[in-house]
């Protein structure tokens, strides 16, 4: 087989998971045979993964003067971490969904996730590690090592015996957050909020699955839902609150949360957020959200009230054709930053006279004289000062976030808006003496000024179903 050295070129590609064989025409046709060429190819290195039909194909077929790929190797296989496969909504979607008929569909809606007792909630899938592979050379390849996970950590919840299945311990909400899995206790009002349940103050989440009758009042320091109508009742709740059958507040409802909230429709009521607000209609109502107010849907209009956003306050049509007053209100007036000018100018007396006060209690304290009269009311004073100091970094900070946010404050009316309505922008006036459609209102140095609505150029579109 010496001769086959100036006639066959094996190549084995740099990773060794393949070889090419190059053939040159031989003396004569019987020059090459199987047998021969396989030990020649053995001598050469390649033990492992060669396709013996590829060859034969090779000459018989007299493929001479290219190199042709005749052996391959096994890739170590892929190694898989293990995961948890988990059976509710971990990233629930505060995005309520339009139906066909173009309303909002607020039923569907959920601001917490539901499990009920012994449901599964979470399974475990362990690691699969990689099967090892082979070279061409038949040098082994050792498979990647996967990794696993350690096991949830959390309450409310218990373990299979072989440690990958979790189960809700009783009903309640279910949450991952942190990495921990919770399910805690929902409290739930099978029917109304009436005199028959008297008010409400509780700890935790709140699903009421009727309506809160008038006068009654509803805390919570979760979420609160609400499956049916508010009327005139005061609800307050410590993050989110879901209206689903919306609120008839016979101008007497005030309804409070730190975040979001949502209603079918809004009608003779205060409703205050810290976050945004969003409703299919607002009549006759006073509303402020510290973000954006998004009035939205087949129905979306809002009329009459007074209406108060830092960023933007959005709807189809604002006011009405009888000339209703209805007062939109966004942006952040010049008073905000008088007033943070002034908390600045405090704030830097008092860190003056602050650095004052720990020179001397420092040049107190070298001479001994730190249980004098003069050291303990000077300790005193740095005490105070640090506490107004603290108080005015809290004002001042409040109000660069509401003029951060209120920067680029609009009004939009994406179909029209009447002659009736009051607009404020940053403090400035503008009083809506005719009839427009498709308009944005918004601020330009020191006056109110307006361009038509296009929905392609909206970026507060983006915002509609996910506030």
């Amino acid at each position: 087989m010496g001769e086959y050295s100036e006639y066959v070129n094996i190549n084995i590609n740099d990773d060794q998971m393949s070889a090419d064989i190059f053939l040159v025409k031989p003396p004569s046709d019987d020059f090459y045979n199987m047998q021969d060429l396989l030990e020649f190819i053995e001598d050469e290195g390649v033990v492992f993964g060669v396709n013996k039909n590829i060859l034969k194909e090779v000459v018989r077929l007299k493929r001479y003067g290219e190199y042709i790929k005749f052996a391959e190797g096994i890739m170590p296989g892929e190694a898989k971490n293990g995961y948890f496969d988990f059976k509710f909504n971990t990233n629930p979607s505060k995005k309520p969904k339009l139906k066909p008929d173009g309303s909002v569909d607020y039923y569907n809606l959920s601001l917490i996730e539901i499990t009920e007792k012994d449901e599964l909630i979470a399974e475990y899938i362990p690691k699969i590690d990689g099967t090892e592979g082979k070279t061409v050379k038949g040098t082994i390849v050792p498979g990647k090592k996967a990794l696993d996970m350690p096991p949830l950590r959390g309450k409310g919840f218990y373990v299979s015996e072989d440690k990958n299945k979790y189960y809700a311990e009783y009903a309640g909400k279910i949450e991952l957050s942190m990495g921990r899995l919770n399910v805690s206790n929902t409290h739930t009002i099978e029917g109304d909020v009436d005199l028959s349940t008297g008010n409400l103050d509780l700890r935790g989440d709140l699903y009421i699955k009727g309506n809160v009758k008038s006068n009654m009042v509803v805390k919570a320091s979760g979420n609160i839902t609400i499956d049916g109508l508010v009327e005139d009742a005061n609800i307050e709740a410590g993050k989110g609150i879901l209206i689903k059958g919306g609120i008839l507040g016979g101008d007497k409802a005030v309804i409070k949360a730190i975040d979001n909230v949502f209603a079918s429709f809004i009608e003779n009521a205060y409703v205050e957020s810290n976050a945004c607000i969003q409703a299919d209609s607002i009549i006759n109502s006073t509303i402020v959200a510290y973000n954006d107010i998004n009035v939205f849907g087949k129905t979306a209009r809002i009329i009459g009230g007074r209406i108060k956003a830092n960023r933007y306050v959005k709807t189809k049509v604002i006011g009405s054709r009888k000339g209703v007053t209805t007062v939109i209100e966004v942006g952040v007036p010049n008073d905000c930053h008088v007033e943070k000018m002034k908390y600045a100018d405090q704030l830097e007396d008092l860190q003056t006279e602050q650095s004052k006060v720990e020179k001397l209690l420092g040049k107190l304290a070298k001479t001994g004289e730190e249980m004098t009269e003069m050291f303990i009311s000077t300790t005193r004073r740095k005490i105070e000062l640090s506490a107004e100091i603290y108080r005015l970094k809290a004002l001042i900070g409040e109000l660069e976030r509401r003029i951060t946010i209120g920067k680029d404050a609009q009004i939009i009316a994406e179909k029209k808006i009447f002659p009736g309505a009051e607009i404020f922008i940053d403090g400035i006036k503008y009083i809506v003496s005719d009839e427009f459609d498709r308009i944005i209102f918004f601020r330009k140095v020191d006056k109110i000024v307006s361009k038509r609505y296009d929905l392609e150029e909206d970026e507060s579109a983006k915002n509609s179903l996910s506030l």
